[in-house]
C-alpha cells in the first residue's frame, strides 16, 4: 500500500445540517458557478471559518459547500483544508467573492473553478466515505485538459467504480488571473475505509485492462506533458446529518 494509505482516526469536520455536499449531483449543470478555497499545509482556516460558511449559506450567497481536511501525519499533503463551493448564479458568486477576499485573509487561496467532470452516487446516510484529493499543475490550455480528463481520467475513475470501491469523483479546473494555466483538483470519494484499503490493488488491476486501449495508453505515456502531479492526500469530510 502507498504512503497515502488510510490509518484510523480520520479528522471529521462538522458543518450545520443545512449544508448539502458540493459533490452532490451529476455532470455540471449549465450556468452553475463553483469556487475552491484552499488553506495551505500548516495554515489552518481562521477562527470562525465554519460559522462564516454558515452565514454565507443563510444569506443565500453559497448554495452548497463541502470542507475536506487533510489527515495529519501525511508527507506534503498540499493543503490543510480545501472547501468546494457552489453558487446559484453570477451575482451570488460576485458578492461572495468580494466578502471572502476581505474576510478570509492572505492565507486563503480563493479561485473560481470549472467542474470538468463529476459523476457518481451520493453515499447512504450511514456511510463514512474516505476522500483522496490530488493537485496538478496544468501544462496545456483548458480545452486540451478537458479532453485529457475525458480520455484518461474518466476511464480510470469508471474502472474503480466498476470494482465497487469508488462512489463519486469530481475534477475541478481552477481559473487563474490573466488566463494563466490553472491548477486542477481531482477529488475521489471512496465508499468506506474498507473500500479505500483496496484502492492500490484495484488501480493495478484496472491499469492492466486500460493499457490494452491504445488511446488510454497514449495518454498514459504523455500525461507528464499535460500536467504535473504536485500532491495527493487522504482527507476527511463534513459529517452530514
Amino acid at each position: 500500500m502507498s504512503r497515502f494509505s488510510l490509518r484510523r482516526g480520520l479528522l471529521v469536520l462538522v458543518l450545520l445540517p443545512c449544508f448539502a455536499p458540493a459533490f452532490a449531483g451529476q455532470p455540471d449543470a449549465a450556468g452553475s458557478i463553483h469556487a475552491t478555497v484552499t488553506h495551505a499545509e500548516g495554515a489552518a482556516p481562521p477562527q470562525g471559518y465554519l460559522s462564516q460558511l454558515a452565514s454565507w449559506r443563510a444569506a443565500r450567497l453559497v448554495s452548497n459547500a463541502q470542507v475536506l481536511a487533510a489527515r495529519p501525519g501525511q508527507d506534503k499533503p498540499g493543503f490543510s483544508t480545501i472547501t468546494l463551493l457552489d453558487f446559484r448564479n453570477e451575482k451570488a458568486f460576485t458578492q461572495w467573492h468580494e466578502q471572502a477576499s476581505r474576510q478570509l485573509g492572505a492565507s486563503a487561496r480563493i479561485r473560481r473553478a470549472d467542474v470538468v467532470r463529476k459523476e457518481g452516487k451520493q453515499p447512504i446516510a450511514s456511510a463514512e466515505p474516505v476522500y483522496v484529493v490530488s493537485f496538478y499543475d496544468t501544462l496545456v490550455p483548458p480545452a486540451e485538459y478537458k479532453v485529457y480528463t475525458d480520455r484518461y481520467i474518466v476511464p480510470n475513475m469508471h474502472s474503480q467504480q466498476g470494482f465497487g470501491v469508488m462512489g463519486r469523483y469530481a475534477m475541478y479546473l481552477e481559473r487563474e488571473p490573466g488566463g494563466a494555466k490553472g491548477r486542477s483538483v481531482l477529488v475521489m470519494e471512496y465508499v468506506d475505509q474498507s473500500a479505500f484499503a483496496q484502492r492500490d490493488e484495484v488501480k493495478k488491476k484496472g491499469s492492466k485492462v486500460l493499457l490494452a486501449d491504445p488511446q488510454w495508453k497514449q495518454y498514459n505515456d504523455i500525461k507528464g506533458t499535460i500536467r504535473t502531479h504536485t500532491s495527493e492526500a487522504v482527507a476527511s469530510a463534513l459529517k452530514l446529518n
